[in-house]
């Protein structure tokens, strides 16, 4: 990937953090300090691009790209008010790198305006993805997937973009999304992978692992061929299942993330008064399109407590030409305000475009 962006012309201006080996949706590992949201540095990034999507919003980059085996574009892009693409599976040529979340993860573009991933992605995925005008779509919108709770300010936010989408010309229908069951087979998968590339990692250097990952690998010994077994035969059962959903609808519409970013170590215990998962309480929208196979991109939508929020678009395993479409309407439509982020870390007081 970086050969390919080298070889377009692209200059490097460093390396970001992210966190150990992907296994967490917030930026933390031994390094050195996490990773500061650039709205608040008090505040989380996400994860685990979350270093890429600081240096987008922060402009210490033009652009920056991420790898989305799980959420990990798409949950930072939200909390840090960028733009984020997961691309289908396959569509940027694997080179057979660093290995987790392989059955899920894809990399892609980190930006501040679609148009600046239309560029990058094309790099990618060695094809162009020009603008074009779209008809009325039906759009899915599914403000609380699986009836997750969603903090207040997220849930206007985001049903403010769908707003914005009807004004647009788009049909947009209230929907129950079939989401359940992703994490059957992710969660299998995802160990799987971890045990084979770096469960002997637990013999000689546990002390020098992040507490997550000694847990992701710990969690692995105990998994047995009978459940990995079971979520790979669950895959494409539950590919067609979301596949089929696009014989219906255009683009689906969610939350990104269910919270905004939330203080450094601090997950969330409760969303919306409701008690949540620690793991994956704060960010269970974005796992199940990856699981699909499908494309997805988180845009920003607006702020809550003065923190932004990404609302998530979803299209067809292939369709990234339709996603960048509608996510690039939708951003003229709403006119995100980055000013605050913008005058506090670039010379430049104006707003960003």
């Amino acid at each position: 990937m970086v050969r390919r962006l080298r070889a377009a012309g692209a200059v490097f201006t460093g390396k970001t953090s992210t966190a150990e080996f992907g296994q967490s949706a917030t930026s933390d590992n031994l390094l050195g300090p996490d990773a500061a949201n650039p709205w608040d540095p008090t505040r989380t990034p996400g994860g685990s691009s979350g270093g890429s999507a600081v240096a987008a919003a922060a402009r210490l980059s033009t652009v920056a790209v991420g790898s989305d085996g799980g959420g990990s574009i798409r949950i930072p892009a939200a909390f840090c008010g960028i733009f984020g693409v997961k691309p289908s599976p396959g569509l940027c040529p694997d080179e057979k790198g660093f290995r987790a979340m392989t059955d899920f993860v894809s990399p892609g573009p980190m930006t501040s305006t679609v148009a600046d991933a239309r560029v990058v992605l094309g790099v990618l995925a060695d094809r162009s993805f020009a603008r074009s005008t779209r008809a009325p779509l039906r759009i899915a919108y599914c403000a609380r997937p699986e009836g997750r709770p969603v903090d207040s300010g997220v849930a206007k936010a985001v049903d403010h973009a769908a707003r914005v989408l009807e004004q647009l010309g788009h049909d947009v229908i209230d929907t129950d999304l079939p989401l359940q069951g992703w994490n059957d087979v992710f969660g299998p998968l995802v160990l799987e992978d971890e045990h084979r590339e770096r469960g002997h990692l637990l013999d000689y250097a546990a002390d020098q692992l992040t507490r997550y990952e000694r847990s992701s690998l710990r969690a692995a010994l105990k998994l047995d061929a009978g459940q990995v077994q079971n979520a790979r035969e669950r895959l494409p059962q539950y590919r067609r299942r979301i596949a089929e959903l696009f014989d219906r609808y255009d683009v689906l519409l969610t939350p990104t993330v269910a919270v905004p970013a939330f203080p450094l170590n601090e997950r969330p215990t409760h969303i919306d008064g409701a008690k949540v998962d620690q793991l994956w309480g704060p960010f269970p929208f974005t796992v199940p399109f990856n699981v699909a196979g499908v494309a997805a991109a988180s845009t920003p939508c607006g702020l809550a407590d003065g923190l932004p929020v990404g609302a998530q678009l979803v299209t067809a395993n292939g369709a990234e030409a339709l996603l960048l479409d509608v996510c690039e309407d939708l951003e003229e439509g709403l006119a995100f305000d980055w000013s605050a982020v913008a005058g506090r870390w670039t010379n430049d007081r104006s707003p960003a475009p």
